[in-house]
């Protein structure tokens, strides 16, 4: 190989790479949380990471709100790629774009994943965004268990009291 047919394919062993690189950079650009890539997820939510796995191929979040799929509970596990879960902050509210196979949420390192809240992620939330299924809402009122019990050890010491303290009968006027 010499002359031209040399120059011709050590132009394509050059250029290959470049080219790759390209293709990566404009796909890298256009990943991340943003309208095309929430269109293409299966599932979007807005949650809170609340564990990892040791092997850092599984989170649990706490879901605050759904924005795109199907109706989720307030608790769902979700796979990533081997250690994507290594170091989570917990606590730390996400926008997760996640792929749903199986009845199984799975993230990866692509164009869906989990992404750190941040505010201007409000600007993609949806009309149709809606709390996960089992959330209280505001009109509901939660009462702490221990109010609830000492509300009723209240009311049957005050029944038992009615009955046990009350003043002699008389009859009434005309009776007997």
């Amino acid at each position: 190989m010499t002359g031209p047919t040399l120059r011709r394919s050590g132009g394509i062993v050059v250029a290959l790479p470049v080219v790759l690189w390209l293709v990566a950079s404009a796909e890298a650009a256009t990943c991340g949380p943003g309208p095309a890539t929430i269109a293409a997820a299966d599932v979007v939510f807005v949650g809170t990471l609340t564990a990892a796995d040791a092997t850092g191929t599984q989170a649990t979040f706490a879901v605050e709100e759904v924005w795109k799929g199907d109706d989720l509970p307030s608790l769902v596990a979700v796979t990533g790629s081997p250690g994507q879960w290594f170091d989570p902050a917990p606590r730390t509210l996400y926008l997760v774009l996640a792929t749903a196979a199986g009845g199984k949420l799975h993230v990866s390192n692509e164009c869906n994943g989990a992404y750190g809240w941040d505010g201007s992620m409000g600007d993609l939330r949806p009309a149709t965004a809606h709390p996960p299924v089992g959330a209280a809402t505001d009109a509901q009122i939660e009462v702490p268990v221990p109010i609830l019990v000492v509300a009723g050890v209240v009311a049957l010491v005050a029944g038992i009291s009615l009955v046990a303290f009350r003043g002699p009968r008389t009859p009434a006027d005309g009776a007997n």
